[in-house]
């Protein structure tokens, strides 16, 4: 993701970084106009720890008044950060059907945690809540998202899972 200006409210993609919020088309996530997926509406959720180095109070560490970057007042990784992150994506298919897609993916808690569904190094997905039928091209080349409900045995929250 390219730094952006942090400022209060919604841009012109669906980002309002001052809430933690991104509420917009799922072709718009990446800040690039267009591409696949412009009729599912995404809005995702994250808490600090999600664009920060821990104990930071906003996503500015810099203090240039753009987002952090990876490796830009980021953490290296993120195991142990508390980050978590929500997506819930809501489409319409050809037949008129609706489907929804929720899943809620967290840091791991410690180095060598296992999950049972790791997604990207250092996450894992805790729960995840499918509806209706997403089209399988929105499913990706490493099969994400799995196509049905899964919660982690100890429960769906955010907390201390």
């Amino acid at each position: 993701m390219t730094a952006v200006s942090v400022s209060a409210g919604f841009d012109q993609y669906g980002y309002n970084y001052k809430a933690n919020i991104f509420n917009g088309e799922y072709c718009n996530y990446d800040r690039a106009t267009g591409g696949d997926f412009c009729d599912v509406n995404l809005q995702m959720k994250w808490n600090d720890a999600w664009l920060n180095e821990e104990g930071h109070d906003g996503i500015d560490n810099d203090g240039d008044l753009l987002t952090d970057e990876y490796g830009e007042g980021r953490p290296d990784d993120y195991i142990g950060s508390g980050a978590w992150l929500t997506n819930h994506d809501t489409g319409v298919n050809e037949d008129g059907s609706t489907w929804t897609y929720f899943v809620k993916i967290v840091a791991k808690p410690e180095t060598g945690y296992d999950c049972e569904y790791p997604i990207w190094g250092d996450f894992c997905v805790i729960q995840q809540v499918v509806t209706g039928n997403p089209p399988s091209e929105f499913t990706t080349a490493d099969e994400w998202p799995l196509l049905e409900d899964y919660n982690i045995p100890t429960g769906p929250g955010l907390g201390n899972w």
